[in-house]
């Protein structure tokens, strides 16, 4: 019983750790999300085409 407890405990940790670092990623595509779309509307007035 000790086995299945301790074992248990381990998953939970492997778990855990995995949702932070999936989080942690969310967080960071959200962020480069939101700059993508802040440059789109930025240059939606010339549909994405410069001058130069």
């Amino acid at each position: 019983m000790s086995e299945l407890v301790g074992d248990l405990q381990a998953d939970k940790k492997y778990y855990q750790t995995n949702i932070a670092l999936a989080a942690s990623s969310l967080a960071a595509k959200t962020t480069a999300l939101a700059a993508q779309l802040a440059t789109a509307a930025a240059s939606s007035g010339t549909y994405g085409l410069t001058q130069g």
